[in-house]
């Protein structure tokens, strides 16, 4: 619970692709089920990222032009949060 408003803290999730359609609908869909997403669109981008929100959850794209999504699993993230991949073509 929050303390000062005590409503619940929505679940933050990571959503990191190279794409921005996908990254985009991911966000729309996340946030219409009661998440609070956040975008990154790149490797670099998603680190900084899990630096400042401390995700619960990454959701990342496998193949990006900087990086992917097996860094994260390899202990190169920063944050303890669960990770899922995703396959864009």
């Amino acid at each position: 619970m929050d303390g000062s408003t005590g409503s619940v803290a929505k679940p933050v999730v990571l959503v990191v692709d190279d794409h921005e359609d996908t990254r985009h609908m991911s966000v729309i869909v996340l946030r219409s089920q009661g998440f609070q997403p956040v975008a990154a669109a790149s490797g670099e981008a998603a680190f900084a990222s899990a630096c400042d929100a401390r995700p619960d959850v990454i959701v990342t794209d496998l193949a990006m032009p900087d990086g992917n999504g097996w860094d994260y699993c390899n202990g190169s993230r920063p944050t303890n949060a669960r990770i899922t991949f995703r396959w864009s073509w």
